[in-house]
């Protein structure tokens, strides 16, 4: 019965089912370099993000999802719009907003789509 209902809900969507996306982001070594950057340093992604190993400091009460798990459970086109506006999708999270939809840039663009890739491509 659960089955019959993801595929209704995925008909609705007009999602595949069953979700599978295996995607692979391809970097050159400097694109890698600087999404990496923009993770760690720019937005200090880590600061609350779990990242593999690697957890965040503070109580792990305040800690968020682990990204290493975002490739098994997120499709690319939602990490798209959850970096662009977290609040939309989730009212109240506690994921602060970056970008501001109605004067993205460019620039903001690329790096949104550089932050995707570089979740997907976390071990």
């Amino acid at each position: 019965q659960v089955n019959a209902l993801v595929r209704y809900f995925s008909y609705l969507d007009q999602q595949d089912f069953p979700f599978v996306d295996d995607v692979k982001p391809k970097f050159t070594k400097e694109e890698y370099t600087s999404a990496k950057n923009l993770l760690e340093q720019e937005f200090q992604c880590i600061k609350c993000h779990i990242k593999g190993n690697q957890m965040p400091g503070g109580s792990p009460a305040n800690w968020a999802p682990n990204l290493a798990m975002a490739k098994k459970r997120l499709k690319p086109e939602w990490i798209v719009k959850w970096l662009l506006d977290p609040q939309k999708l989730l009212p109240g999270t506690k994921m602060p907003s970056y970008f501001d939809p109605a004067s993205l840039t460019a620039e903001e663009q690329d790096q949104i789509h550089a932050l995707r890739d570089y979740i997907l491509a976390i071990e």
